[in-house]
């Protein structure tokens, strides 16, 4: 009866260590989500947006009529002096109203371009949201990790400055040796350093955090807990068939179906093209947009040089040369132009070759771009998949590294085992759990990254 309250109490600890766990991941997901409003690369990426969206605005008014107005009114004095009237005063106002008829649809493309070039800018407003939101995830699971790291090696440093003590008076009672002494102070040194640098590692987090949150907000809103998300599940699409996602606990073989299990799931099901994957990718979007742009520029340049352009010319014209002894006169025409600019010096076709050199140049850029996602996508794969069949490796680790450290004390009441070995078994626990929550930590990394290259990272995704 007395067993079965302790498991109880431990499994109920468990649930609350989980549970806030879990919000703590749900906190660091409400704080990064804020960066897509808040963060200067964001605000400036949706400036861009709109100035674009202004600049459909502008190629739109090819649609209307343009309206000329100018007034002249000058005055002249002669120094003449047979003139009865040596000044002189005249004024001309005229005014126009042109219209563009038809130019060959260059005037389309151009509309064309202006709607193209704001889904482009609309495809870099996203990517600039997920890289903003990714560098604020990996942040906080930096802080989170360092600081559970610094936690277990404070935990290690104390084991060692116990094993050291003891063996310290095991030499004094003329029972032990003053090498093991020596090692277990350097021990001591070695995670007393080890946490040194850690705790500077963790303030240079903060500073990453300040940096890119703001003073306002502060890193203590995680808690210090582990983040954790435990319905984290690796792709189905790259799991081998072969290999099954549960194990089973009751064998006796425990430890060598988790190595099958782990070595099974690192070869990816590569059957399925993971190219199809990246199409979301903002920044490969954005690269096809631009290529698509400048394909349409080169419409528009050839339809420009090589094709006239006809308007229509409505004039008005008034002039009075003296007004005390004319009058206005009117002038009024209605004329029909066309207009076909050419340069003899053939340079429209040097413009068409340095646009198809673009083409060609962001053709090239696409393609290393499409060849840096998916390696990255492979790797962030391989990485995820390693990470959660290790975590399944320390779990067990942790479990039996606990079973033998409750085994080693109880030796202990019976003298079988010295104090030593059950420092060395907490030791070895505190290792692995700290293996454990760097796997755990590397799994949310490489979930982010993967969801990242995909282009699908969003607070709702996560």
């Amino acid at each position: 009866m007395k067993h079965t309250f302790i498991a109880f109490v431990l499994f109920l600890n468990l649930k609350v260590l989980v549970y806030s766990q879990e919000q703590t991941y749900q906190t660091m997901v409400d704080l990064c989500a804020t960066l897509s409003d808040k963060h200067p690369s964001v605000r400036s990426a949706q400036a861009l947006v709109r100035s674009a969206k202004d600049q459909v605005s502008v190629s739109l008014g090819v649609y209307y009529p343009d309206l000329n107005l100018s007034i002249d009114q000058s005055f002249t004095k002669l120094e003449n002096h047979n003139s009865t009237d040596p000044s002189q005063e005249q004024r001309d106002v005229s005014a126009s109203i042109s219209q563009l008829i038809y130019d060959f649809g260059k005037s389309t493309i151009d509309i064309k371009i202006a709607f193209e070039e704001v889904r482009r800018r609309e495809y870099e407003l996203e990517s600039a949201k997920q890289n903003i939101l990714i560098e604020g995830l990996e942040v906080c699971l930096d802080y989170s990790n360092t600081w559970q790291q610094i936690d277990f090696e404070a935990q290690s440093a104390d084991n060692f400055k116990r094993q050291m003590d003891l063996e310290a008076t095991k030499v004094q009672k003329g029972q032990g040796y003053s090498t093991d002494v020596l090692q277990a102070e350097a021990q001591w040194l070695g995670a007393k350093n080890r946490q040194l640098q850690l705790e500077a590692e963790l303030q240079r987090h903060k500073h990453n955090f300040e940096a890119l949150f703001g003073t306002q907000v502060s890193v203590d809103v995680l808690n210090g807990e582990l983040i954790r998300k435990v319905d984290l599940e690796f792709p189905s699409e790259f799991q081998n068939a072969s290999s099954s996602n549960t194990l089973n606990t009751t064998s006796a073989n425990l430890n060598l179906e988790v190595l099958t299990h782990a070595n099974s799931a690192l070869k990816l099901n590569t059957t399925n093209p993971i190219s199809s994957l990246i199409h979301q990718n903002p920044l490969l979007l954005s690269l096809k947009t631009a290529i698509e742009i400048q394909h349409l520029r080169r419409s528009a340049l050839k339809r420009n040089r090589f094709s006239p352009q006809l308007s229509s010319v409505l004039a008005s014209e008034l002039n009075q040369t003296d007004s005390r002894t004319n009058p206005f006169q009117r002038e009024t025409s209605a004329s029909l132009q066309l207009n076909f600019p050419f340069n003899l010096g053939f340079t429209s076709l040097d413009e068409i070759s340095a646009l198809s050199e673009r083409i060609y140049s962001l053709q090239q850029d696409y393609e290393n771009e499409q060849r840096n996602l998916l390696k990255a996508l492979k790797d962030h794969l391989v990485n995820w998949n390693v990470a959660l069949q290790s975590r399944a490796l320390l779990e067990r680790q942790v479990l039996i590294s606990r079973k033998f450290l409750d085994g080693a004390e109880k030796e202990r009441t019976m003298g079988r085992r010295s104090l030593i070995d059950v420092i060395n078994g907490e030791l070895i626990l505190i290792r692995a759990k700290s293996s454990l929550e760097q796997a755990e930590i590397q799994a949310l990394r490489s979930y982010f990254r993967y969801l990242s290259t995909i282009g699908i990272l969003s607070p709702s995704k996560l």
